[in-house]
């Protein structure tokens, strides 16, 4: 989240890196966490993830993302937001990030509530901002690739984002494709 890249940024600041030698990455995906406190409340807010069992955990951590399954890239965590078995959506306004629980099987004895937590542009919004007030270098994604392309509404929504850090004033004179022919 926000204030977790925020920490980050400064402890770099704070070992003499300058902040415009700083490029900060962001993933555009998001992570599916099974709630082992489920009993029966799908508008849970708080999931407890199964953590990782053994003397170490996961790389001396226990609370990592080995915990959690991948959602791949944005576009199958927002085809999820409107699947029969999602039951609740949210937003964390400290991490500022959404999020949203879902039932599997959706009919069953042995049923099971997950929460994913993801990127959506208004969470990106916020990580460019964060990076334009820090005056870091420079803001971009981890993959290019996580963003369906095919879908020209979700790229808009998600690249509009980055005029938060860059100067898009020579995009949004483009922005009817006149200036890519």
């Amino acid at each position: 989240g926000v204030k977790q890249i925020e920490h980050g940024l400064l402890g770099y600041m704070a070992y003499g890196i300058p902040a415009d030698k700083l490029v900060m990455g962001m993933s555009w995906g998001g992570a599916a966490f099974e709630c082992t406190n489920f009993v029966g409340d799908t508008g849970l807010d708080y999931c407890a993830p199964k953590m990782e069992t053994g003397l170490f955990g996961y790389r001396g951590v226990n609370c990592t993302d080995a915990v959690s399954e991948s959602m791949g890239n944005l576009d199958n965590a927002w085809e999820r937001l409107t699947a029969p078995n999602t039951v609740y959506h949210g937003w964390d306004d400290y991490t500022k990030l959404p999020y949203f629980n879902y039932v599997t099987p959706l009919n069953g004895s042995d049923t099971k509530l997950y929460q994913v937590w993801y990127e959506s542009p208004e969470s990106i919004g916020h990580k460019v901002a964060l990076a334009s007030n820090m005056n870091v270098g420079g803001v971009g994604p981890w993959e290019f690739g996580k963003l369906n392309w095919t879908k020209p509404d979700q790229v808009y929504d998600v690249w509009s984002q980055f005029c938060k850090f860059f100067d898009c004033s020579e995009y949004a004179k483009c922005s009817d494709g006149s200036c890519h022919d």
